[in-house]
């Protein structure tokens, strides 16, 4: 059983012996990040002679260090840090990283949105340029070369923005034009052909029956009405960014016929309920509180309430500022809905009045 700190200082003194003779020489450090919903994590960065610029590996968290032998389990470990080291020079050398001001041309194919909660996420958003989407924000990577560990990427920071001479607004706009030229939005539905929303405590079905790719032409006033759809990445990064194409909501709400709650299930993907099925907030952001308890990890999280599209203002918003409108507009109906949202049977079974 090792301590946190002995893994650290077995990393620095053996890290060399496994990289080529480029790397003898570099200087190893131990740098502490803030990551996705404040959280900070440390890292290694093996800076090589005359480099500017290191990537930070991050490191195990310090429980889970114990179950580690030393020196027995070393070797491999070290070995994959290589590895990884090594693909992320790589990688960067591909994107052009740091070398003229030609680099933007490079890596603008490369640019996509990643979506977080603003007041999670506050000094990870501070350090470079975001837009506000509801209490959301979209954030601003480059994809590198796929690693060993599985896909990675970097934020750019404000000083790569100005370095590059591009505004936020032009980063926006990349992503938009990168989500429809490279058709990263992938459309799942259910497998089976048949109704599962018998009331809202059946909202979410068996992941198993939502894994049958959806094409454009497939959606219909039928599409939403008591089934659901999910909204993901089709190269399986931050699925939940594909959102910030402004049009892609309006087009599904729209072919529904009707608007769309939105439950974030994860940063990797949302699923969409249509709006007219009775699903009240206070039970949907129960869920979805209990969905990131039990089902994801804390570091993908997205949210901790659901949220709403309105096709009449082409907006997003949290279920219940939504449900609040709707109050305003209509209180008798609204009453109604909610009413038979927590009790199924009270509608004894009728088609709710649409």
């Amino acid at each position: 059983m090792a301590s946190y700190e002995e893994y650290k200082m077995y990393l620095k003194d053996h890290i060399l012996e496994y990289l080529p003779e480029e790397y003898q020489g570099a200087a190893i450090t131990f740098e502490k990040r803030i990551k996705e919903r404040g959280m900070e994590k440390e890292g290694i960065a093996i800076k090589k002679r005359g480099a500017n610029i290191s990537p930070i590996l991050y490191l195990p968290q310090p429980q889970d260090i114990e179950e580690i032998r030393m020196p027995e389990d070393m070797p491999d470990i070290l070995r994959d840090l290589a590895q990884v080291r090594m693909a992320a020079e790589i990688g960067a050398q591909m994107l052009g990283v740091g070398q003229d001001e030609q680099d933007y041309e490079k890596i603008k194919p490369k640019i996509y949105p990643s979506l977080m909660k603003q007041d999670w996420n506050k000094a990870l958003l501070s350090k470079g340029p975001s837009r506000n989407l509801s209490d959301l924000a979209i954030q601003y990577r480059i994809e590198l070369e796929q690693l060993p560990m599985g896909p990675a990427s970097i934020p750019i920071s404000n000083e790569m923005m100005e370095y590059y001479h591009v505004t936020e607004e032009d980063l926006y706009q990349q992503c938009i034009k990168n989500i429809r030229d490279q058709e990263r939005v992938q459309l799942m539905g259910m497998m089976e052909d048949k109704e599962i929303i018998e009331d809202a405590s059946q909202l979410f079905c068996n992941p198993e029956l939502l894994i049958r790719p959806i094409g454009w032409g497939e959606l219909n006033s039928q599409s939403l009405r008591r089934k659901l759809l999910t909204v993901t990445d089709r190269e399986g990064r931050d699925g939940a960014g594909m959102i910030c194409d402004p049009d892609l909501l309006p087009a599904i709400a729209e072919r529904a016929g009707q608007d769309i709650v939105v439950l974030p299930s994860s940063t990797q993907e949302l699923i969409l309920a249509g709006a007219d099925d009775l699903i009240d907030s206070q039970y949907a952001d129960q869920m979805v509180q209990t969905i990131n308890e039990t089902e994801v990890e804390q570091e993908i999280w997205l949210s901790d309430h659901a949220y709403a599209f309105s096709r009449e203002g082409r907006e997003l918003m949290t279920l219940k500022e939504y449900e609040d409108r709707q109050m305003e507009k209509n209180p008798m109906r609204e009453v109604l809905r909610r009413t038979a949202s927590r009790h199924p049977d009270f509608l004894q079974g009728k088609e709710w009045d649409r």
